[in-house]
């Protein structure tokens, strides 16, 4: 008498659940990537509003003047909204950034996030509307330029570097020799030239005489509320506030459709690298040479 064999499990009825929910997991995927590239490219909705975010450390203007140009020549886009959550930065790249926003052919509207200082209110006064939120710090209207010297360190590892320039500046503020008065001097003369700049962006931005500026253009920072208070900004509230300001301006029918620059995986990794690499390049040149920043160097920045 035979033995009863005990029925085998199948495993077929495991192999279909996996292969519908695979399925339906790619469609999911599929329809997400046409979503965001729609999204992306500006094919949702009629009321289309480009969307510029400025994050972290001012160091290259590139990126955001590329997006600027695309947003103002897509008909679709209505007006843009300029997202600055940034300390600031290098002084050329904050001021390229404010050209293209000043003169950006569609309306836009300023909003300033955690942070919008020195540079990053440099580029704010380019829009003609400004929004903060009461907590914002923002401000620090000056000009900061930082230099270190190892001449010690480097007689105590008993190490020299030998240096022939064609002037008596050409190594001013070189970290290997004495940083003496008249490079002291020399650099105060730049510091002054490019603060008298920044005053001149703000005053004329904000409809003030330098002299009534002059007393919240000493490199300190102010929260939305005392900015608004100081006629700094124009109003205070998030970064909602400002699509409903700037969506009213405009006109517009119906809520809204906000666009951001479409990044693909192999823009979006080129973007990260040569972030990356230029802010290593950036800390190793400020690491041997001296720099001019509108930047504010307070808690919370680096």
């Amino acid at each position: 008498m035979s033995t009863p064999q005990k029925p085998q499990k199948s495993s077929r009825g495991i192999w279909t659940i996996a292969i519908v929910f695979g399925g339906l997991f790619l469609l999911f995927l599929v329809f997400a990537v046409l979503l965001f590239n729609s999204v992306s490219q500006g094919r949702l909705g009629e009321n289309q509003i480009g969307v510029i975010e400025i994050e972290g450390p001012i160091t290259n203007a590139d990126q955001i003047l590329a997006d600027l140009k695309h947003f103002n020549e897509q008909k679709e886009i209505q007006g843009i909204l300029v997202r600055i959550n940034s300390p600031g930065g290098a002084v050329a790249a904050s001021q390229e950034i404010y050209e293209a926003v000043k003169n950006s052919e569609k309306k836009v509207v300023i909003s300033l996030g955690n942070i919008a200082a020195s540079g990053g209110f440099y580029i704010a006064c380019a829009g003609p509307k400004v929004f903060a939120n009461p907590g914002t710090i923002t401000g620090s209207i000056g000009v900061i330029s930082q230099t270190f010297e190892v001449d010690a360190l480097m007689e105590y590892l008993n190490l020299k570097v030998n240096t022939v320039t064609s002037g008596v500046y050409k190594d001013s503020g070189s970290p290997f020799r004495d940083f003496t008065e008249k490079d002291r001097v020399h650099y105060e003369a730049l510091v002054t030239d490019i603060y008298d700049q920044f005053l001149t962006a703000v005053a004329e931005a904000r409809s003030m005489s330098k002299k009534d500026l002059a007393p919240y253009a000493d490199g300190r920072v102010f929260t939305g509320k005392m900015a608004y208070e100081a006629k700094l900004v124009d109003e205070l509230g998030g970064m909602q506030a400002a699509i409903d300001w700037l969506a009213e301006d405009l006109d517009m029918k119906g809520k809204p459709t906000l666009v951001y620059p479409r990044r693909d995986a192999e823009g979006l990794l080129k973007l990260l690298f040569d972030e990356g690499m230029s802010s290593m390049a950036d800390s190793i040149e400020s690491a041997a040479t001296p720099s001019f920043e509108y930047r504010y160097m307070g808690p919370g920045t680096r």
